[in-house]
């Protein structure tokens, strides 16, 4: 009993390797079939990426850097509007002006102050530049003819009539210088017509000769009154 029991021991166990044997050897097999249809599956789903020079040399150089992106100019500002310069007009000589035709002055001339109130002249007769005191002197009117106050009649046209000097100033001569007598006052000289005149005509020459450092207005009695013939 004891050999046949051993015998059949040997042999269990014998089978039992064999077949564990058999079982291990089986499985790489499987194992590489399994790993395979991985591969296949993944190279169907998935094309094989070929690297290339570029990209290899793509990936083993650092990225550049992104350059950068040029600014947009401002745009120009507005020039401003300048007025239309005009255009010069050229210079035309001046013309000489041919004097207008006027109608001819009625003044007086020279007025002869010969006045029939005094019965005898003892020194000539002056001749008064009526006409060119006004015109060429430019005397107003009114620096000699005045009313009865003494106000100035500057509003004298031509034409206007005046009354003659005599008829304020009444008395004929010069007012008298009598040694024994009072002074006479201004308004009592202006009486005479001779002191009318000479105050005048003699004063305003004066006044002329002082202002324009002068001696042409005459202001003394030869100056103005002609030698008797």
């Amino acid at each position: 009993m004891d050999i046949k029991s051993n015998v059949f021991k040997f042999f269990l166990v014998f089978l039992l390797s064999f077949i564990f044997m058999i079982s291990s050897c089986s499985k790489p097999s499987e194992d590489k079939e399994l790993a395979s249809k991985k591969i296949s599956e993944t190279t169907q789903a998935e094309p094989a990426k070929v690297e290339t020079p570029a990209t290899v040399a793509t990936k083993s150089e650092p990225p550049a850097p992104e350059a950068p992106q040029p600014e947009e100019p401002e745009p120009p500002a507005p020039k401003p509007v300048l007025p239309t310069p005009e255009p010069i007009k050229p210079k035309v000589p001046e013309q000489p002006v041919s004097p207008k035709p006027t109608k001819e002055s009625s003044l007086i001339d020279v007025i002869t102050m010969k006045n029939p109130a005094y019965p005898e002249h003892k020194k000539g007769i002056v001749l008064f530049t009526h006409k060119k005191h006004i015109e060429d002197y430019e005397i107003s009117c009114g620096q000699c003819h005045h009313d009865k106050d003494g106000t100035p009649l500057n509003d004298l046209k031509e034409n206007d009539k005046v009354d003659p000097c005599i008829s304020c100033h009444a008395k004929p001569g010069q007012a008298p210088r009598p040694k024994d007598k009072k002074k006479l006052s201004h308004k009592e000289k202006l009486e005479y017509h001779a002191e009318a005149l000479h105050e005048n005509c003699i004063k305003c020459h004066k006044k002329h000769n002082k202002q324009n450092d002068t001696k042409a207005a005459p202001s003394t009695c030869s100056k103005c009154h002609p030698k008797r013939s």
